[in-house]
């Protein structure tokens, strides 16, 4: 698999709103937090690679034809079809390159597919990584730990996504998606809350332990 950086590019905004999106870094994103000009192991390693990034887009990655097969398809009729198929293929990946230039300018627009929310696409960021971790390898060992947390700390970013876009929509659909989306995330979790719960602690994400004890209410 080569994976390769890319750059956020936004239409006309206010100086500072400008300014504020070049210190997120939207210059220059890596797509794996990964060593460059080298050989990368596959797997759950360059799974976990791929999610200290922050974002799964398909588009920066180019992969072979032979990883994909009838078990391996976006799902039809869904957004945030990349979040739910890019782990699933970077876990049949055997090795990678990580290609430190950024080769796409992505655009992004206000009105785009995921830019404008609804019910429905909230239900698919929130549905999307179930799933993944029953493909993970036995808890025990490092790399199979930061597997399991880096997938759950995602998993967690998704539900607070779910729940800020719910808050959005008219109080009964609202929700009803806030509680859909706790049970996606523990459906994503399994029995590896604990071990999400062990990280923040761990790392003094201590805001983000109490965002998640906020949002599981």
């Amino acid at each position: 698999l080569l994976a390769f950086d890319y750059c956020i590019e936004r239409g006309p905004m206010p100086t500072l709103k400008r300014w504020r999106q070049r210190l997120r870094g939207e210059a220059h994103r890596r797509t794996l937090q990964a060593p460059s000009g080298q050989k990368l192991p596959g797997g759950s390693a360059l799974l976990t690679a791929a999610l200290a990034s922050g974002d799964l887009f398909m588009w920066s990655q180019d992969s072979r034809r032979a990883q994909w097969g009838d078990d391996l398809r976006f799902p039809e009729g869904r957004t945030f079809e990349d979040m739910a198929t890019l782990p699933r293929l970077l876990l049949r990946v055997r090795s990678a390159w990580h290609e430190p230039e950024p080769w796409v300018h992505y655009r992004r627009r206000d009105d785009s597919v995921t830019g404008v929310m609804s019910a429905v696409k909230v239900a698919d960021l929130s549905r999307s990584l179930v799933g993944v971790r029953d493909l993970l390898p036995p808890p025990g060992t490092p790399a199979a730990d930061a597997a399991r947390f880096a997938l759950a700390h995602q998993a967690a970013r998704n539900l607070w996504a779910a729940q800020r876009h719910a808050r959005r929509l008219a109080p009964p659909e609202a929700q009803r998606l806030h509680a859909q989306a706790q049970t996606d995330f523990r459906a994503a979790l399994g029995d590896d809350l604990p071990l999400l719960w062990r990280g923040y602690l761990q790392r003094g994400w201590l805001w983000r332990a109490w965002r998640l004890r906020q949002a599981l209410r």
